[in-house]
Protein backbone atom coordinates (compact mmCIF):
# COMPACT_ATOMS: atom_id res chain seq x y z
CA UNK A 1 0.00 0.00 0.00
CA UNK A 2 1.55 3.34 -0.49
CA UNK A 3 2.37 6.06 1.98
CA UNK A 4 0.07 9.06 1.82
CA UNK A 5 2.15 12.28 -0.16
CA UNK A 6 2.72 14.00 2.95
CA UNK A 7 3.58 10.84 5.76
CA UNK A 8 6.33 10.34 2.62
CA UNK A 9 7.71 13.87 2.43
CA UNK A 10 7.78 12.86 6.42
CA UNK A 11 10.44 10.15 5.48
CA UNK A 12 12.56 11.90 3.23
CA UNK A 13 12.94 14.57 5.72
CA UNK A 14 13.71 11.81 8.62
CA UNK A 15 16.41 10.61 6.52
CA UNK A 16 18.01 13.71 5.51
CA UNK A 17 17.66 15.52 9.34
CA UNK A 18 21.67 15.11 9.60
CA UNK A 19 21.93 17.85 6.78
CA UNK A 20 18.93 19.68 7.85
CA UNK A 21 19.62 19.67 11.89
CA UNK A 22 23.15 21.08 10.77
CA UNK A 23 21.54 23.86 8.54
CA UNK A 24 19.67 24.66 11.58
CA UNK A 25 21.76 24.76 14.37
CA UNK A 26 24.95 26.22 11.81
CA UNK A 27 22.82 29.38 10.61
CA UNK A 28 19.38 30.19 12.29
CA UNK A 29 20.66 29.50 15.64
CA UNK A 30 24.03 31.96 15.52
CA UNK A 31 22.65 34.47 13.13
CA UNK A 32 19.79 35.30 15.83
CA UNK A 33 22.03 35.18 18.72
CA UNK A 34 24.85 37.57 16.94
CA UNK A 35 22.68 40.13 16.05
CA UNK A 36 23.06 43.29 18.09
CA UNK A 37 22.06 46.75 17.71
CA UNK A 38 22.19 48.80 14.50
CA UNK A 39 23.90 52.04 15.08
CA UNK A 40 22.66 54.97 13.60
CA UNK A 41 24.73 56.29 10.87
CA UNK A 42 22.55 58.60 8.18
CA UNK A 43 23.23 58.53 4.31
CA UNK A 44 21.29 61.23 2.32
CA UNK A 45 21.11 60.30 -1.52
CA UNK A 46 21.07 63.16 -3.95
CA UNK A 47 17.46 62.88 -5.20
CA UNK A 48 16.64 63.55 -1.12
CA UNK A 49 15.74 59.78 -0.15
CA UNK A 50 17.08 59.29 3.79
CA UNK A 51 18.13 56.21 5.39
CA UNK A 52 19.14 55.29 8.66
CA UNK A 53 21.48 52.14 9.98
CA UNK A 54 24.99 51.20 10.21
CA UNK A 55 28.08 51.72 7.59
CA UNK A 56 29.84 48.35 7.11
CA UNK A 57 32.72 49.46 4.97
CA UNK A 58 33.33 51.09 1.85
CA UNK A 59 34.78 49.01 -1.19
CA UNK A 60 35.87 50.55 -4.54
CA UNK A 61 33.86 53.80 -4.74
CA UNK A 62 31.13 51.63 -3.37
CA UNK A 63 29.47 51.95 0.38
CA UNK A 64 28.04 48.83 1.90
CA UNK A 65 24.78 49.90 4.44
CA UNK A 66 23.01 48.14 6.86
CA UNK A 67 19.79 48.87 7.95
CA UNK A 68 16.81 46.92 10.10
CA UNK A 69 14.47 46.09 7.09
CA UNK A 70 16.64 44.53 4.34
CA UNK A 71 19.39 42.84 3.69
CA UNK A 72 22.77 45.09 3.20
CA UNK A 73 22.28 47.68 0.32
CA UNK A 74 25.46 48.39 -1.59
CA UNK A 75 25.35 52.28 -2.66
CA UNK A 76 27.37 53.81 -5.41
CA UNK A 77 29.24 56.95 -3.57
CA UNK A 78 28.31 58.66 -6.68
CA UNK A 79 24.56 58.67 -5.33
CA UNK A 80 25.01 60.01 -2.31
CA UNK A 81 25.08 63.43 -1.29
CA UNK A 82 25.68 63.13 2.43
CA UNK A 83 27.23 60.45 5.24
CA UNK A 84 27.64 60.82 8.91
CA UNK A 85 29.06 57.89 10.99
CA UNK A 86 29.95 58.54 14.21
CA UNK A 87 32.22 55.60 14.77
CA UNK A 88 35.88 54.82 13.42
CA UNK A 89 37.43 53.66 10.43
CA UNK A 90 40.48 52.92 8.55
CA UNK A 91 40.61 54.77 5.07
CA UNK A 92 43.11 53.66 2.38
CA UNK A 93 43.43 55.19 -0.88
CA UNK A 94 42.96 52.87 -3.98
CA UNK A 95 46.30 50.84 -4.89
CA UNK A 96 47.99 52.09 -2.07
CA UNK A 97 49.44 49.02 -0.30
CA UNK A 98 47.93 47.97 2.84
CA UNK A 99 49.42 49.16 6.49
CA UNK A 100 48.98 50.98 9.52
CA UNK A 101 51.45 53.58 7.88
CA UNK A 102 49.18 54.48 4.90
CA UNK A 103 45.95 54.38 6.69
CA UNK A 104 44.32 57.26 7.48
CA UNK A 105 42.20 56.30 11.12
CA UNK A 106 38.98 58.50 12.48
CA UNK A 107 35.55 59.18 11.94
CA UNK A 108 34.37 59.86 8.27
CA UNK A 109 31.40 61.82 6.17
CA UNK A 110 30.82 61.88 2.59
CA UNK A 111 29.91 65.52 1.33
CA UNK A 112 29.22 65.54 -2.25
CA UNK A 113 32.03 64.33 -4.00
CA UNK A 114 34.75 64.08 -1.08
CA UNK A 115 35.12 61.94 1.71
CA UNK A 116 36.53 63.53 4.65
CA UNK A 117 38.47 62.08 7.74
CA UNK A 118 38.20 63.19 10.97
CA UNK A 119 41.52 62.35 13.04
CA UNK A 120 41.59 61.97 16.73
CA UNK A 121 43.58 64.86 16.99
CA UNK A 122 40.37 66.82 15.40
CA UNK A 123 42.65 67.34 11.92
CA UNK A 124 40.77 67.05 8.92
CA UNK A 125 41.36 64.80 5.56
CA UNK A 126 39.75 65.38 2.30
CA UNK A 127 39.77 62.46 0.05
CA UNK A 128 38.17 62.22 -3.43
CA UNK A 129 35.53 59.93 -2.69
CA UNK A 130 36.00 58.00 -5.89
CA UNK A 131 40.11 57.24 -4.81
CA UNK A 132 38.76 55.60 -1.75
CA UNK A 133 39.98 52.27 -1.88
CA UNK A 134 38.81 50.45 1.17
CA UNK A 135 37.01 52.33 4.71
CA UNK A 136 36.62 49.75 7.53
CA UNK A 137 36.40 49.62 11.10
CA UNK A 138 38.89 50.21 12.73
CA UNK A 139 38.57 47.47 15.45
CA UNK A 140 38.44 44.82 12.72
CA UNK A 141 41.35 46.71 10.56
CA UNK A 142 43.99 46.20 14.13
CA UNK A 143 42.83 42.75 14.06
CA UNK A 144 43.34 41.33 10.48
CA UNK A 145 46.77 43.31 10.13
CA UNK A 146 48.33 42.83 13.33
CA UNK A 147 47.25 39.42 14.85
CA UNK A 148 46.50 35.97 13.37
CA UNK A 149 42.55 34.90 14.21
CA UNK A 150 41.74 32.05 16.44
CA UNK A 151 40.87 29.00 15.03
CA UNK A 152 37.23 29.04 15.73
CA UNK A 153 36.84 32.70 14.10
CA UNK A 154 36.30 34.09 10.60
CA UNK A 155 33.96 30.77 9.16
CA UNK A 156 31.33 31.82 6.62
CA UNK A 157 28.15 29.47 6.35
CA UNK A 158 25.84 29.12 3.86
CA UNK A 159 22.81 27.07 3.43
CA UNK A 160 20.01 26.01 0.56
CA UNK A 161 16.88 24.05 1.23
CA UNK A 162 14.70 23.51 -1.59
CA UNK A 163 11.75 20.66 -1.95
CA UNK A 164 8.83 19.26 -4.06
CA UNK A 165 5.67 17.29 -3.70
CA UNK A 166 3.88 15.84 -7.20
CA UNK A 167 0.62 14.23 -6.85
CA UNK A 168 -0.67 12.64 -10.15
CA UNK A 169 -0.42 9.19 -11.89
CA UNK A 170 2.95 9.41 -10.49
CA UNK A 171 3.49 10.61 -6.60
CA UNK A 172 6.93 11.95 -5.43
CA UNK A 173 8.42 14.13 -3.02
CA UNK A 174 12.20 15.90 -3.13
CA UNK A 175 14.44 17.64 -0.78
CA UNK A 176 17.82 19.70 -2.11
CA UNK A 177 19.85 20.47 0.86
CA UNK A 178 22.94 22.03 0.93
CA UNK A 179 26.10 23.49 3.40
CA UNK A 180 29.18 25.32 2.68
CA UNK A 181 31.33 26.49 5.41
CA UNK A 182 34.61 28.93 4.19
CA UNK A 183 37.07 30.39 6.23
CA UNK A 184 39.75 33.05 4.35
CA UNK A 185 42.66 33.66 6.49
CA UNK A 186 43.01 36.90 6.80
CA UNK A 187 39.02 37.30 6.23
CA UNK A 188 39.40 40.40 4.41
CA UNK A 189 39.90 40.71 0.88
CA UNK A 190 42.41 44.03 1.20
CA UNK A 191 45.06 41.95 2.72
CA UNK A 192 46.87 39.42 0.87
CA UNK A 193 45.19 35.30 1.72
CA UNK A 194 47.35 33.29 3.51
CA UNK A 195 45.35 29.97 3.39
CA UNK A 196 41.62 29.27 2.80
CA UNK A 197 39.93 25.93 4.22
CA UNK A 198 36.56 24.88 2.67
CA UNK A 199 34.18 22.14 3.15
CA UNK A 200 30.49 21.54 1.18
CA UNK A 201 27.73 19.13 1.75
CA UNK A 202 25.15 18.85 -1.09
CA UNK A 203 22.46 16.28 -0.69
CA UNK A 204 19.10 15.20 -3.10
CA UNK A 205 17.23 12.76 -2.20
CA UNK A 206 13.54 12.02 -4.04
CA UNK A 207 11.56 9.05 -3.95
CA UNK A 208 8.39 8.67 -6.41
CA UNK A 209 5.38 6.09 -6.30
CA UNK A 210 4.19 4.96 -10.20
CA UNK A 211 0.93 3.82 -10.14
CA UNK A 212 -0.27 1.50 -12.82
CA UNK A 213 -4.25 2.62 -13.03
CA UNK A 214 -5.26 -0.31 -15.18
CA UNK A 215 -4.21 -3.15 -12.47
CA UNK A 216 -3.61 -0.92 -9.37
CA UNK A 217 -0.22 -2.10 -8.99
CA UNK A 218 2.20 0.38 -8.06
CA UNK A 219 6.07 0.45 -8.48
CA UNK A 220 8.45 2.78 -6.13
CA UNK A 221 11.76 4.19 -6.58
CA UNK A 222 14.25 6.27 -4.94
CA UNK A 223 17.14 8.41 -6.53
CA UNK A 224 19.84 9.48 -4.26
CA UNK A 225 22.66 12.62 -5.27
CA UNK A 226 25.14 12.86 -2.63
CA UNK A 227 28.48 15.03 -2.42
CA UNK A 228 30.86 16.42 0.34
CA UNK A 229 34.13 18.30 -0.27
CA UNK A 230 36.76 19.01 1.86
CA UNK A 231 39.27 21.36 0.50
CA UNK A 232 42.81 23.13 2.00
CA UNK A 233 44.52 25.86 0.22
CA UNK A 234 48.17 27.21 1.21
CA UNK A 235 48.79 30.13 -0.62
CA UNK A 236 52.66 30.55 -2.19
CA UNK A 237 52.39 34.09 -3.66
CA UNK A 238 49.54 36.38 -4.18
CA UNK A 239 47.55 34.47 -6.53
CA UNK A 240 49.77 30.51 -6.87
CA UNK A 241 48.66 28.20 -4.03
CA UNK A 242 48.91 24.24 -3.29
CA UNK A 243 45.79 22.56 -2.33
CA UNK A 244 45.01 19.50 -0.42
CA UNK A 245 41.25 17.83 -1.26
CA UNK A 246 39.40 14.82 -0.37
CA UNK A 247 35.49 14.15 -2.36
CA UNK A 248 33.20 11.60 -1.62
CA UNK A 249 30.20 11.02 -3.97
CA UNK A 250 27.32 8.78 -3.85
CA UNK A 251 24.78 9.12 -7.05
CA UNK A 252 22.15 6.33 -7.31
CA UNK A 253 21.41 7.26 -11.16
CA UNK A 254 24.75 6.07 -11.81
CA UNK A 255 25.09 2.61 -9.88
CA UNK A 256 27.94 4.31 -7.65
CA UNK A 257 27.22 3.56 -4.38
CA UNK A 258 30.66 5.25 -2.75
CA UNK A 259 33.50 7.12 -4.65
CA UNK A 260 35.84 8.69 -2.57
CA UNK A 261 38.90 10.91 -4.60
CA UNK A 262 41.87 12.23 -2.14
CA UNK A 263 44.73 14.35 -4.26
CA UNK A 264 47.18 17.05 -3.98
CA UNK A 265 47.26 19.73 -6.79
CA UNK A 266 47.73 23.79 -7.00
CA UNK A 267 45.56 26.63 -8.27
CA UNK A 268 46.45 29.82 -10.06
CA UNK A 269 43.86 32.98 -9.81
CA UNK A 270 43.78 34.51 -12.85
CA UNK A 271 41.35 37.19 -12.40
CA UNK A 272 40.47 38.44 -8.61
CA UNK A 273 38.68 42.24 -8.33
CA UNK A 274 35.71 43.40 -6.44
CA UNK A 275 33.33 41.84 -9.45
CA UNK A 276 34.88 39.05 -10.50
CA UNK A 277 37.25 36.32 -9.87
CA UNK A 278 38.36 33.18 -11.94
CA UNK A 279 40.63 30.27 -10.70
CA UNK A 280 42.37 27.00 -12.62
CA UNK A 281 42.95 24.20 -10.46
CA UNK A 282 44.68 21.05 -10.92
CA UNK A 283 45.70 17.93 -8.91
CA UNK A 284 46.83 13.98 -9.23
CA UNK A 285 44.31 12.38 -7.09
CA UNK A 286 44.05 8.48 -6.27
CA UNK A 287 40.32 7.33 -6.89
CA UNK A 288 38.21 4.41 -5.54
CA UNK A 289 34.69 3.83 -6.67
CA UNK A 290 32.06 1.61 -5.01
CA UNK A 291 28.72 0.67 -7.32
CA UNK A 292 26.26 -1.25 -6.75
CA UNK A 293 27.40 -4.19 -8.41
CA UNK A 294 30.66 -4.88 -6.56
CA UNK A 295 32.09 -6.58 -9.72
CA UNK A 296 32.24 -2.83 -11.05
CA UNK A 297 34.47 -1.43 -8.07
CA UNK A 298 37.41 0.03 -9.47
CA UNK A 299 40.64 2.24 -8.31
CA UNK A 300 42.89 4.05 -10.65
CA UNK A 301 44.89 7.22 -10.28
CA UNK A 302 43.37 10.27 -12.12
CA UNK A 303 43.83 14.14 -12.30
CA UNK A 304 41.47 16.86 -11.83
CA UNK A 305 41.46 20.20 -14.23
CA UNK A 306 38.99 22.51 -12.84
CA UNK A 307 38.42 26.14 -13.60
CA UNK A 308 36.12 28.29 -11.05
CA UNK A 309 34.03 31.28 -11.40
CA UNK A 310 32.24 33.67 -9.23
CA UNK A 311 30.73 37.13 -11.45
CA UNK A 312 28.75 39.86 -9.72
CA UNK A 313 25.82 41.33 -11.65
CA UNK A 314 23.72 44.31 -11.19
CA UNK A 315 21.14 44.56 -8.44
CA UNK A 316 22.71 42.41 -5.99
CA UNK A 317 22.73 39.39 -8.65
CA UNK A 318 25.33 36.72 -8.30
CA UNK A 319 26.59 34.07 -10.71
CA UNK A 320 29.24 31.20 -9.99
CA UNK A 321 30.16 27.76 -11.38
CA UNK A 322 32.51 25.43 -11.80
CA UNK A 323 33.71 23.48 -14.55
CA UNK A 324 35.79 20.19 -14.39
CA UNK A 325 37.37 17.39 -16.51
CA UNK A 326 38.99 14.77 -14.74
CA UNK A 327 41.12 11.65 -16.80
CA UNK A 328 42.26 8.55 -15.51
CA UNK A 329 45.76 7.23 -16.27
CA UNK A 330 45.50 3.79 -15.22
CA UNK A 331 42.54 2.95 -16.37
CA UNK A 332 41.49 5.66 -19.62
CA UNK A 333 37.83 4.58 -19.63
CA UNK A 334 37.44 5.57 -16.19
CA UNK A 335 36.69 9.02 -16.92
CA UNK A 336 34.55 12.03 -16.09
CA UNK A 337 33.30 15.57 -15.69
CA UNK A 338 30.94 18.10 -13.91
CA UNK A 339 29.80 21.39 -14.43
CA UNK A 340 27.78 23.54 -12.16
CA UNK A 341 25.86 27.00 -12.02
CA UNK A 342 24.39 29.04 -9.50
CA UNK A 343 22.23 32.15 -9.81
CA UNK A 344 21.61 33.74 -6.47
CA UNK A 345 19.14 36.99 -6.35
CA UNK A 346 18.69 38.96 -2.61
CA UNK A 347 14.90 38.87 -0.92
CA UNK A 348 15.41 40.08 2.33
CA UNK A 349 17.82 40.19 5.39
CA UNK A 350 20.45 37.75 4.55
CA UNK A 351 18.00 35.44 2.86
CA UNK A 352 18.43 34.97 -0.94
CA UNK A 353 17.03 32.64 -4.04
CA UNK A 354 19.22 30.30 -5.70
CA UNK A 355 18.79 28.93 -9.00
CA UNK A 356 21.06 25.93 -9.55
CA UNK A 357 21.75 23.47 -12.20
CA UNK A 358 24.74 20.83 -12.14
CA UNK A 359 25.64 17.94 -14.40
CA UNK A 360 28.11 14.78 -13.81
CA UNK A 361 29.45 12.66 -16.58
CA UNK A 362 30.81 9.56 -15.27
CA UNK A 363 32.11 7.17 -17.99
CA UNK A 364 32.29 4.22 -16.56
CA UNK A 365 28.80 4.42 -14.69
CA UNK A 366 27.18 0.81 -13.69
CA UNK A 367 25.59 -0.99 -16.54
CA UNK A 368 21.90 -0.60 -16.65
CA UNK A 369 22.78 2.80 -15.53
CA UNK A 370 22.78 6.74 -17.43
CA UNK A 371 26.44 7.87 -17.59
CA UNK A 372 24.68 11.57 -16.95
CA UNK A 373 23.36 12.46 -14.16
CA UNK A 374 21.57 16.15 -14.26
CA UNK A 375 19.93 18.15 -11.94
CA UNK A 376 18.12 21.74 -11.03
CA UNK A 377 16.62 22.82 -7.75
CA UNK A 378 15.59 26.13 -6.93
CA UNK A 379 15.59 26.59 -3.03
CA UNK A 380 15.99 29.68 -0.43
CA UNK A 381 19.51 30.66 0.73
CA UNK A 382 20.53 31.56 4.06
CA UNK A 383 23.81 33.12 4.38
CA UNK A 384 25.87 33.97 8.03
Amino acid sequence: MALPMYAKLEIILMRRSVVVYCLVWLLMVPAVTAQGPIREDVLLFRDGDRITGELLRIEFGSAVFRTNKTADLTVDLSQVQDLQCKHRFAVLKYGVPVSRANAVIGTIEVRGDNLIVTTDDGKEVTLVAGMVGYAINDVAFEREVNRRPPALEGWSIVGTVGGSIVKSTEDGAALNTEVQVTRQVPGVDYLPVRHTTSFGVRDTYEQVTRHDLTNGTSIEEETHVFHAALEQNQYLHERLFALALYEFDRNYSQGLQAGNVLGLGVGWTVVKNHKQRVSLKTDLHETSQGFMDPSNNVNFLGQQLAVTFDQALPRSIDFSGTLSYSPSYTRPHDYGASTRGMVTMPLFWRFSLAITAEDDYLNNAQAGSRRNSFRGSTGLRFTH
